[in-house]
């Protein structure tokens, strides 16, 4: 399944699975919307994808 420049919708996305599939399609070049309730963990994550060269909007 060809995922590149898709956008994906993603909630819980801060921890366990939602964020492991996030970080996936992060990965494989989909633009991910992540909904979360913890807004720290959307920064320590945000941060960590921008150090593997992807775009993060916050």
């Amino acid at each position: 399944m060809v995922i590149k420049y898709k956008v994906t919708i993603n909630t819980g996305g801060t921890s366990g699975m939602g964020q492991a599939n996030a970080l996936r399609l992060a990965h494989e070049n989909a633009k991910v919307v992540l909904a979360v309730i913890r807004k720290e963990k959307l920064n320590q994550i945000c941060e960590k994808n921008a150090n593997q060269n992807n775009t993060v909007l916050t």
